[in-house]
């Protein structure tokens, strides 16, 4: 069953920007460079898994959704930091952790070996 895409909350700006898809870096498609957004509060940096991934940051000031189909950007004052992040999983490995809802990714931890390069 698929999830459906929940909706910016009431007084927050929704921007849908065109952005490439992701590059798959190598053959065994065991890495993606992804776009990110981060916010300008709590600077957490936040990214979409699959189309109806709606995901927030952890005070709430910004959000992202879209996967890589689409990019729709949602703040409340200050529009978002827009960044790519480079992710060692494949895409199949984020849909499925978002289908099962795991929340393993979608959010940059750095020991885990996600890199970000500003755009």
């Amino acid at each position: 069953m698929k999830k459906r895409a929940k909706r910016a909350p009431k007084g927050m700006a929704v921007r849908k920007t065109d952005k490439q898809r992701p590059h798959v870096i190598n053959a065994e498609s065991k890495g993606l460079r992804v776009n990110a957004i981060e916010c300008p509060k709590c600077a957490d940096v936040i990214y979409s898994r699959a189309r109806h991934d709606y995901r927030a940051c952890k005070c709430g000031e910004v959000a992202i959704d879209g996967g890589f189909d689409y990019i729709k950007v949602a703040f409340k004052n200050k529009p978002p930091k827009e960044m790519e992040v480079w992710v060692s999983v494949s895409i199949k490995d984020l849909y499925q952790d978002w289908n099962a809802g795991t929340d393993k990714y979608g959010r940059v931890i750095p020991e885990r070996g996600d890199v970000v390069s500003p755009k």
